[in-house]
């Protein structure tokens, strides 16, 4: 006699971790005027302007990690799902 297998549907989340190097040019755009006639980076703006860098298409990404986790909103895989919801 065959036995009946169920099974049970676990949503999971799949988390990669990419990271690459862009160099900032330290223009006045990044800089703060002191009274002293110099100045200094502003943390800040050199940060924008390094996430905007990391848009450019040509950058290099490379995998740091990857991880797989259970979800933490568990739901019907979308073929189960009742069509009138």
């Amino acid at each position: 006699m065959a036995e009946n297998i169920y099974s049970i549907s676990i949503r999971l989340r799949q988390t990669t971790t990419e990271t690459a190097f862009v160099l900032v040019p330290a223009t006045g755009a990044i800089m703060i005027p002191q009274p002293d006639g110099t100045a200094r980076i502003d943390p800040e703006k050199m940060t924008a302007v390094a996430v905007q860098l990391g848009n450019d298409p040509v950058l290099k990404w490379e995998v740091e990690s990857k991880s797989i986790e259970p979800h933490p909103i568990q739901i019907a895989p979308p073929h189960l799902r009742n069509s009138n919801e």
